[in-house]
């Protein structure tokens, strides 16, 4: 019930608000504080008034509930010759009586101190202030030099004035840098001016540039040398020779260095070919180079495993073995005499080594001659022994065991029938190790064959191939010469002779 009547209460409350404010205007004044006092739809609509402040008059107006006053307002004071604060006094320090101008801190190059503001301007500073340079080793105008402007040396040669007060004060031409005592003298500096500061000009010139210059003669008139003349310069020294002077002796049959002696060079020429054999090579003076008696001018010439032509191949493009189409059966190549009976040994000569295009290839001789019986005091009829003696006698210093030699029947046997057995055969025999003497350096053997003591018998001659090659699975490159001798003999008995 009561919160009812307090409810009723309410709405007649605001109901009576409303029918007064909607039958008459209100009676109330406007104020300035934010609100439509007098309820003509305006808020605080009120006409400006005079206001004062103590530096003068003005008009204030309500801003938002507030009097905004226009007249000038007192400000802290400043520097500047007005009276910012508006109490009599201008420039003056804040909250001190009898009008004390304003005061700061102030500095220079030398330390620190204050100053006081006088019309509007700082006046007065109290820190120490520069003055100028003396001669008492201090920084005087405080820039952090000492005694700067007193110790002149105008010409920046390290020497100071005269008048300067730091040393070596003893430049006595302050504006030449080529004057100051200990600048050279000469050469050089044959100026006309005393540069060492010793009292004397020009001491100890080569010669007097004048006017007129000084000349004198130059060079002589031996070897390729000619007379001339040479004139001072302008610097006290003397000028190039217009004559021809004389040069480092060369090689080419002059008197280069005018001595009046030819081609006598201090230090010879090195020799124009430096590898192989000629390495190391020197001359004596302008002979020609002895290279020693290894040296093939131009082309290889000896097989000796040595560069003689000195162009930095060894043992390129020698001689061939003149017999390089011999190295089938077909092509065997006949010894020019026969090997003969008792007539002594066959010698050949010839080289196992081919070199094509710069690399050894395998190479393989084939020859073949005949065993040529004589008559002889025999009982004709009787049994005779034949026997073929052959020797391979192989490059000194060679690998023997790279090399093999054969003697093949070439009576009994065609090429045919010479293939490439590997042992011996009924048509030929080759050599191994036991065919290989050591002392005598030479592979040997000996072929017998049965016939009959002339003129009865026939002739007993016989027919053989002799083949010199590369051991299997090697490969001969010795460039070297090979000696081959064959021998024939025979006499009265059955074979093997006793």
């Amino acid at each position: 019930m009561r919160v009812v009547l307090k409810g009723f209460f309410l709405i007649l409350s605001i109901f009576a608000f409303a029918l007064a404010g909607c039958g008459e205007e209100s009676t109330k004044s406007e104020i300035c504080d934010g609100r439509d006092n007098d309820g003509n739809g305006q808020v605080d609509d009120i006409q400006p008034r005079p206001c004062y402040t103590e530096c003068g008059s003005g008009m204030e107006t309500c801003v938002n509930g507030q009097w905004v006053c226009d007249a000038p307002q007192p400000k802290a004071e400043e520097c500047n010759g007005l009276d910012d604060d508006c109490d009599g006094c201008w420039d003056e320090k804040a909250g001190v009586a009898g009008c004390e101008p304003l005061e700061q801190a102030c500095s220079t190059a030398c330390g620190s101190g204050t100053e006081e503001c006088y019309l509007g301007e700082w006046r007065g500073c109290t820190a120490p202030q520069p003055q100028d340079e003396i001669c008492n080793n201090q920084d005087d105008d405080c820039d952090g030099d000492t005694d700067e402007g007193l110790n002149i040396d105008a010409d920046n040669d390290g020497h100071y004035s005269l008048d300067s007060c730091a040393a070596p004060h003893d430049d006595c031409n302050d504006s030449n840098a080529d004057v100051h005592p200990g600048h050279e003298e000469s050469p050089g500096f044959c100026d006309g001016l005393d540069n060492d500061c010793d009292r004397e000009i020009d001491e100890g010139c080569q010669c007097s540039p004048g006017p007129p210059p000084q000349t004198q003669p130059c060079s002589t008139d031996v070897g390729e040398c000619v007379k001339g003349n040479q004139t001072c310069q302008a610097d006290g020294t003397w000028g190039d020779c217009d004559g021809v002077l004389p040069v480092d002796e060369e090689c080419n049959n002059k008197d280069d260095d005018c001595d009046g002696v030819t081609d006598n060079v201090a230090t010879p020429p090195a020799c124009e070919l430096t590898e192989g054999v000629c390495a190391g090579a020197v001359r004596t003076g302008c002979e020609p180079c002895d290279y020693g008696d290894d040296y093939e001018y131009l082309n290889e010439l000896t097989c000796d495993g040595k560069d003689n032509d000195c162009d930095g191949d060894t043992d390129e493009e020698l001689p061939g073995d003149s017999f390089e189409n011999n190295e089938t059966c077909d092509l065997a190549r006949a010894l020019l005499s026969n090997v003969v009976e008792w007539q002594g040994p066959t010698t050949i000569e010839k080289t196992l080594y081919r070199y094509e295009q710069g690399q050894p290839a395998a190479d393989v001789d084939w020859f073949k001659f005949t065993a040529e019986e004589l008559s002889h005091i025999c009982v004709p009829g009787d049994d005779q022994c034949y026997w073929v003696d052959a020797f391979l006698f192989v490059p000194t210093g060679a690998d023997h065991t790279q090399w093999e030699f054969c003697l093949l029947d070439g009576t009994s046997c065609t090429c045919s029938d010479f293939g490439d057995p590997a042992s011996e055969g009924s048509c030929w025999w080759c050599t191994s190790a036991a065919n290989w003497d050591s002392n005598g350096g030479y592979y040997g053997m000996e072929l017998y064959w049965e016939g009959l003591c002339s003129p009865i018998g026939g002739d007993d001659s016989r027919d053989f191939y002799v083949v010199v090659r590369s051991a299997a699975g090697s490969t001969v490159t010795e460039c070297e010469t090979y000696h081959m001798q064959l021998e024939m003999g025979g006499q009265q008995s059955a074979c093997p002779p006793e």
